[in-house]
């Protein structure tokens, strides 16, 4: 993607529009999105198998792909597309200095907004493997990781007690992750 934004400014008059470059935001997230599908649906499955090995229905990437694609969105391509949105503005008569300035965009984004974030969207499609094994109505609680973050979100969650799948915990999140670097997990109330 890189490549294709520092060829589009080489050309002779190119319009110095973020759409224009990356496309609209939910096209660019679901580049990403498909790119990271392999991995995203094996940690979707370990999260199925981790409630029942023999779980009937395994998660589909429809189950899946929804949530992935909103935290892509959040953590990954909209702080890049802000950040290329920012050069533009900055550099919006020289090609040059736009290309050098997005080409270092892109160098700490890869170094650390995908190294920072990448954990998240496999623990996300984790959960979300989890999820969608329960049967509805369901009791789950919230389980907080004892090794992770300290988080209000997670410890209130968790004090709430049990609520049925799909019902809301009370800071509105259904199922984890509540933050980026949530580690949390639903557990079913026991029979």
């Amino acid at each position: 993607e890189e490549n294709e934004v520092l060829e589009y400014l080489r050309r002779r008059k190119p319009v110095m529009d973020l759409k224009s470059m990356c496309g609209a935001l939910g096209d660019h997230a679901a580049k990403y999105v498909d790119a990271l599908n392999d991995e995203v649906m094996a940690a979707s499955k370990a999260g199925a198998t981790s409630v029942n090995e023999s779980v009937k229905r395994m998660p589909t990437k429809g189950d899946v792909s929804p949530a992935v694609t909103e935290t892509v969105k959040r953590l990954l391509i909209t702080p890049l597309r802000d950040k290329i949105t920012d050069v533009l503005a900055a550099h919006a008569s020289d090609k040059e200095g736009a290309a050098k300035a997005i080409r270092g965009v892109y160098r700490q984004w890869k170094s650390t907004q995908i190294d920072e974030h990448i954990d998240d969207i496999a623990c996300l499609a984790y959960a979300r493997g989890m999820y969608v094994t329960f049967a509805p109505g369901t009791q789950v609680c919230w389980m907080v990781d004892p090794n992770g973050p300290a988080c209000a979100d997670a410890e209130d969650n968790s004090l709430a007690g049990c609520v049925a799948l799909g019902n809301e915990f009370p800071t509105g999140h259904a199922q984890p992750l509540a933050h980026a670097g949530c580690r949390c997990l639903l557990a079913p109330m026991p029979n």
